[in-house]
């Protein structure tokens, strides 16, 4: 009779530990996917800045053309 609760007690550490060993194997992968996530978010990132040196390029550019065309006023100074 004393192998009987000793074993049930067994079982349920074992349950624990193979529950355990699910939740590790799901943190890993969450944590796998979350490294992708910010990588991804600073390539983005880094597009947007060239987006932005791009379009500031274009604006001087516009306002160049503006200037030459006389439908801005020229600088003073």
């Amino acid at each position: 009779m004393t192998d009987e609760p000793e074993s049930l007690v067994l079982r349920g550490l074992a349950a624990i530990r193979q529950q355990l060993d699910r939740i590790e194997t799901k943190q890993d992968e969450i944590v796998m996917r979350l490294g992708s996530l910010e990588r991804d978010i600073a390539a983005l990132k880094v597009d947007f800045a060239g987006m932005q040196v791009r379009l500031d390029t274009v604006d001087r550019r516009i306002t160049r053309i503006e200037r030459r065309l006389e439908l801005l006023p020229a600088e003073a100074g």
